[in-house]
């Protein structure tokens, strides 16, 4: 299979929720295949391949099974690994095309860094930000860097672990900025992390949080694609998208020049400049 989507799923939660996804895959991306790397089988309709490879001794703590030492297994030449709480509300194939550019593409992190008590690694400039890793497009690790990047994100996972820091972004970050592979940042409509708050411009594609009516919150997101947009989350609780804020601003600066005028040339020449730009 040259291309695919891929799912690392343990536990029955993690499972159900990652069936969900993929349906919505198969919604619309009909022509892509599956697959998921799992504990051991299962019946679903969702998925074209699924691998029994996660072995219970592989956890790193916390039931923790870390990503980074499991999607070098994919089944795909291509891969769009997606997290189990991601929904897809478009056609994203075209992700794909930038891997003929690219051998590996991510979002930015909501967040620039994880405030952790003690960052685990300060040898990088704060310019160079964390990355999600819960979308990922990439090419073969077998055939690229991508795999270099893996044994390098699998080697300081283990060290932050070994310290308790078990989110993968500061090892993923650490890793990239160390290794020589070709990576694209991804606009957040493929990535929209909707736990934090965030802003979007065109058609949001992938969802991504906990929140159990994505469907909805999608639907709240694309309400007004193609129009600046920021949108407000307490944690996927209490979910709302504010549309006009660049009209806002725009309104601001208006009334700001109108006053300033009024001040400095008074209504007279105000009103005079006002009828020359109808």
């Amino acid at each position: 299979m040259s291309r695919g989507v891929l799912y690392i799923a343990v536990g029955e939660e993690h499972i159900n929720y990652a069936k969900k996804s993929a349906e919505s895959v198969k919604q619309h991306c009909p022509s892509l295949n599956t697959a998921v790397i799992c504990e051991s089988r299962f019946e679903s309709d969702y998925f074209d391949k699924i691998v029994p490879e996660i072995r219970s001794q592989d956890s790193w703590g916390s039931d923790s099974h870390p990503k980074m030492h499991y999607l070098s297994k994919t089944p795909f030449e291509k891969t769009i690994y997606m997290d189990n709480d991601t929904l897809v509300v478009d056609e994203i194939t075209e992700l794909y095309d930038m891997l003929k550019r690219f051998d590996i593409c991510a979002s930015h992190a909501p967040v620039r860094k994880y405030k952790l008590d003690s960052y685990p690694t300060t040898d990088i400039p704060s310019c160079f930000p964390e990355y999600n890793t819960g979308v990922l497009v990439y090419n073969s690790p077998s055939s690229t860097q991508v795999g270099d990047l893996f044994q390098e994100w699998q080697k300081w996972y283990g060290t932050f672990a070994d310290k308790g820091i078990t989110v993968d972004q500061p090892s993923f970050r650490k890793a990239a900025y160390g290794t020589d592979v070709s990576m694209a940042t991804l606009p957040p409509e493929y990535n929209c992390r909707t736990v934090k708050n965030g802003y979007v411009q065109e058609k949001v594609k992938i969802v991504h949080g906990t929140n159990k009516e994505l469907q909805k919150v999608a639907k709240k997101l694309n309400k007004k694609a193609g129009e600046p947009r920021i949108f407000v989350s307490e944690g996927g609780r209490c979910f709302s998208v504010r549309y006009q804020a660049a009209w806002s601003c725009r309104s601001y600066l208006f009334i700001e020049e109108v006053i300033n005028s009024l001040i400095q040339d008074g209504v007279r020449t105000t009103l005079k400049k006002g009828l020359q730009r109808l």
